[in-house]
């Protein structure tokens, strides 16, 4: 599992079991000593959750960290209300839609990363066209 997958299922599953406790993105916020935006974020995949911030998030919800990166987001959704279910779900789509944006920025810069490197390294790399 790479780093994008295991972000956008932290993200569905901060999304989805603040949904299921009835919190809302400020109650998250303090219970871990964050913002509300940095919630935010974290729920949007804009920013990469750290592992102490995700112990934080378990313990707001009552989950162990076990629990988190190897259950599905998705089981959880037969425990919302219908009209929950849709929000997460537009919410899911939203997610897999910047994962997808992101890999396609990775994909472009792993092409031009080792010029970039060694230009960083003071390696010439230009040739003169002649």
């Amino acid at each position: 599992m790479d780093t994008l997958n295991i972000q956008e299922k932290v993200a569905k599953f901060v999304v989805v079991n603040r949904i299921l406790s009835g919190k809302t993105q400020s109650h998250v916020a303090k219970a871990t000593n964050r913002t509300f935006q940095q919630i935010q974020k974290y729920e949007n995949c804009i920013n990469k959750v750290s592992s102490d911030i995700l112990l934080f998030v378990c313990k707001a919800f009552g989950y162990d960290m076990h629990y988190l990166l190897n259950g599905r987001p998705e089981q959880l959704l037969s425990k919302l209300k219908p009209r929950q279910i849709q929000k997460v779900k537009a919410k899911f789509q939203e997610i897999e839609s910047r994962i997808e944006e992101e890999r396609k920025h990775q994909a472009h810069y792993a092409k031009i990363l080792p010029k970039l490197e060694a230009e960083m390294n003071y390696i010439v790399t230009y040739k003169d066209p002649k």
